[in-house]
């Protein structure tokens, strides 16, 4: 599967969606549900989830508007990391925070995974995000 999803730390407290290449809208979809089984396994006030984005170079036809189900799943506290510094996280993070215009707060973008990684551990020690 082109978008690998998984707990990104022992704790459980962090998801990351590895996009290991091109991807279309319903390989999203599976990526959200996925998220969703792994969000309701644990009982945590919030958790952060990385999409690393680093090698995307294109965005497949409505991958975007299908990403928010991503954001309906997760609950008041959680966060969304994008990461990558290239075109289609820009167009992605800019869709989100249009469409989820209440909790654009909770999209952030960083240009790399161990920025991302380190941001999440920031917002989960309760260090508020600087979007």
């Amino acid at each position: 599967m082109p978008i690998l999803v998984g707990w990104d730390d022992k704790e459980s407290s962090i998801i990351l969606w590895n996009y290991t290449q091109e991807w279309t809208w319903q390989e999203s979809v599976e990526a959200a549900e996925q998220t969703q089984i792994l969000r309701q396994s644990v009982n945590k006030r919030s958790i952060v989830v990385i999409l690393n984005m680093e090698f995307v170079q294109t965005i497949p036809r409505d991958s975007i508007r299908n990403m928010r189900r991503l954001l309906h799943n997760l609950q008041g506290g959680d966060c969304v990391i994008l990461c990558g510094s290239n075109s289609a996280v820009n167009v992605i993070t800019s869709f989100l925070r249009t469409l989820f215009q209440n909790e654009a707060d909770r999209i952030l973008m960083v240009a790399s995974l161990e920025e991302a990684r380190t941001l999440a551990r920031e917002i989960l020690s309760g260090s508020p995000p600087n979007g």
